[in-house]
């Protein structure tokens, strides 16, 4: 075994070979080669059958985080491939094993980004659900159907557990992981971002009071966003630009106040403007994305704002 590029496989993700699934690290010698295989580079492999000994408390802090970062990487693959095959169940379970080997670094933007796609996902589908079940029991009841509007309850009160679960996981996920140690200030706003998001989406599932109580947790969480945004992150980066889209769509969906969701769309896409020339590639092209969304949000509800548009019209604002 002469080299370890030729045992391994890439996907573009990390800075780590990726080893392949029946190969496990071997220790490296203090000479920097393995002395099992006379390999002259930082890492060897073998396979499980023939190295039992795979990694785990013999080894020093040095190579107890490389082998994390190996790991790390493999996991990496492996959501990469489920995104694509929208497996988005296996994602969210894989996400569980990566936390393992991120509680120091925390997680990059990437990981960031694949654990929104995961569950928005997942949480889409139940949200979807709900609001045709609940137009359905509307409909019901404007007919007098009662059992037609028996059955819709019955069915949302499933759809309301099955979407607290994944809420719960993911928001559980959030505070016990990967809050405090984001690796990036970039990363950092996006996880308040995202467990804010979390919590409007469990706020829709709820009514009353209750209703109330979640929705104030979610504004504290996009206020927290918002705030290490504009320390740390400029105008019109795309992050920043995210948080205040759905920010506005935070007041418009949830909170009814449209007034409100077009002062921070508008606030946040004129000051983009002014710093936009700045940009280039691929900033250039994500933060333009982001402020196209807000300028359709803002055409959608700027007819409700002059009281010439209807309510149900534009309830579903464009997100990141």
């Amino acid at each position: 075994m002469r080299s370890l590029v030729k045992h391994t496989v890439s996907r573009g993700i990390g800075q780590r070979p990726i080893p392949h699934r029946a190969t496990v690290l071997c220790r490296r010698s203090s000479a920097g080669t393995c002395s099992r295989h006379d390999h002259p580079g930082a890492y060897c492999v073998a396979s499980a059958a023939a190295s039992p000994q795979i990694i785990g408390a013999g080894f020093d802090n040095h190579w107890q985080k490389d082998a994390h970062a190996v790991m790390r990487s493999i996991s990496q693959c492996r959501l990469v491939v489920c995104q694509d095959a929208e497996r988005y169940d296996d994602m969210a379970s894989e996400f569980k094993q990566l936390t393992q080997y991120t509680r120091e670094e925390g997680l990059n933007l990437q990981e960031c980004n694949l654990l929104a796609a995961a569950y928005k996902s997942l949480v889409g589908a139940h949200r979807h659900s709900w609001r045709i079940l609940q137009s359905l029991e509307e409909r019901a009841q404007k007919e007098g159907n009662t059992l037609l509007m028996d059955l819709a309850q019955e069915r949302r009160a499933v759809v309301r557990r099955d979407a607290d679960a994944v809420c719960g996981e993911v928001l559980e996920l959030l505070d016990t992981f990967l809050l405090a140690p984001a690796s990036s200030a970039e990363a950092g706003v996006s996880l308040l971002k995202m467990k804010a998001d979390f919590l409007r989406n469990l706020a829709e599932f709820r009514v009353g009071e209750e209703r109330r109580h979640v929705a104030d947790r979610s504004l504290a969480a996009y206020q927290a966003a918002q705030d290490k945004a504009a320390q740390e992150l400029a105008c019109a980066h795309h992050v920043r630009l995210g948080v205040a889209l759905n920010t506005a769509v935070y007041y418009y969906d949830l909170m009814g106040q449209p007034e409100q969701a077009c002062q921070v769309a508008q606030q946040a896409f004129d000051e983009a403007l002014v710093h936009l020339p700045r940009l280039g590639g691929d900033a250039l092209n994500d933060s333009a994305r982001i402020m196209q969304l807000l300028r359709d949000n803002l055409t959608l509800w700027g007819p409700e704002m002059r009281g010439g548009g209807e309510g149900g019209a534009a309830a579903a604002g464009a997100q990141a």
